[in-house]
C-alpha cells in the first residue's frame, strides 16, 4: 500500500473522529449517557472496519480461491451497534428513555463507515441533517409538549377560575397582567405577572397540591411598595382561595416580611413558615 493512499486513509479516520465527535457533543449537552468520547470512538472504529474492509484484503482476489466481498465487515458494524445501542435505552416508570441516543449512535456508526469509504459529502449531508434533527426537533417537540402539558393541566384544574384572580390582581395595582401555568399533575404552578418586561418586575407564583395553596413568589414594584397594595392582592389571593375550596394557603417568608403575614393574619408555624387556615363556605 503507498504511503499516499495510507495518507488519504488516515484523513478518513481523522475525518470520522471530528464529525462522530460533533454528533456526540449534541448529545453531551443534553446529559445524554453517551458524549462526545463515544460518539466519535464508535465513529473511528466504524471507518477503521470500513477501510480494512475494503483495502484490508485487496491481495485476495479471485484467482487465489477466496471469495472477497467488501461489503461483510461493513455490514457486522451495523448489526453490531445494535447492541451497543439496546445498551442505553431503559425503562423508567411508564416512560422508554435512550432511544434517540441509541439512535445516534447507529447513525455516528453509518457517518463511520461513509467516511471509511471516502464519502465525505454525505456524511457531511448526513451529519448536517442529524444535527437539524436533534436540535431544531427538539425545540419543536418542546413547544408541542408544552402544548399538551398546559391543555393536559388546564383540563385537570377545569373549574379553578385562574382568569378572575387575573383581573382581581390588575385592578389592585392598576396594570395588565397575564398568567402561565405549569408544573406536573402532583404540583401546579401559576405565575401572575406584567404582561411586558420592564426591570422592576410583579411577580405573584403560587403552588397548586391537592388542597393547598402555596406563595412561592411575590414581589411588588418598589413603587407600589408601602401603599397597602401587597396586602390586597393577599387578601384577594385568600377569597379567591376560598371561592375555589383551598383549605389553606403556606408561605415560607424572608427575614424581613414576617410582620407583613401576621397582619394579614397568617399564623406563624415556625421561624419562616406562615400557614392561613381558610374558612369554608357554608
Amino acid at each position: 500500500m503507498s504511503i499516499q493512499l495510507q495518507a488519504e486513509l488516515a484523513l478518513r479516520l481523522f475525518f470520522a473522529l471530528i464529525i462522530g465527535g460533533l454528533i456526540g457533543s449534541e448529545r453531551y449537552l443534553h446529559n445524554k449517557p453517551a458524549g462526545a468520547r463515544t460518539h466519535s470512538l464508535v465513529c473511528l472504529a466504524s471507518a477503521l472496519f470500513m477501510i480494512i474492509s475494503i483495502y484490508g484484503f485487496s491481495g485476495s482476489g479471485s484467482g487465489s480461491g477466496i471469495n472477497r466481498d467488501p461489503a461483510r465487515l461493513a455490514a457486522q458494524v451495523i448489526s453490531g451497534m445494535g447492541f451497543i445501542g439496546a445498551g442505553v435505552i431503559w425503562k423508567e416508570g411508564f416512560n422508554v428513555k435512550g432511544l434517540t441516543t441509541a439512535t445516534t449512535l447507529w447513525l455516528t456508526s453509518g457517518l463511520g463507515l461513509a467516511s471509511g469509504a471516502g464519502m465525505y459529502i454525505l456524511a457531511i449531508v448526513s451529519a448536517a441533517l442529524s444535527y437539524i434533527a436533534l436540535h431544531f426537533f427538539y425545540i419543536w417537540e418542546n413547544a408541542l409538549n408544552k402544548k399538551r402539558v398546559i391543555k393536559g393541566i388546564s383540563y385537570q384544574l377545569e373549574g379553578i377560575n385562574f382568569k378572575e384572580l387575573e383581573n382581581e390582581i390588575a385592578k389592585i395595582i392598576h396594570q395588565p397582567i397575564q398568567y402561565e401555568v405549569t408544573g406536573q399533575s402532583e404540583n401546579f404552578i401559576i405565575t401572575y405577572q406584567f404582561i411586558k418586561n420592564i426591570p422592576d418586575p410583579f411577580y405573584l407564583t403560587i403552588g397548586l397540591k391537592e388542597d393547598i395553596i402555596q406563595v412561592i413568589i411575590f414581589r411588588m414594584p418598589a413603587d407600589m411598595r408601602n401603599q397597602g397594595l401587597g396586602s390586597s392582592i393577599i387578601q384577594t389571593l385568600i377569597q379567591w382561595g376560598k371561592i375555589n375550596e383551598f383549605e389553606k394557603i403556606t408561605v415560607i417568608s424572608r427575614s424581613d416580611a414576617l410582620n407583613f403575614w401576621r397582619r394579614n393574619g397568617f399564623t406563624k408555624v415556625d421561624d419562616k413558615s406562615f400557614v392561613f387556615e381558610i374558612e369554608k363556605s357554608n
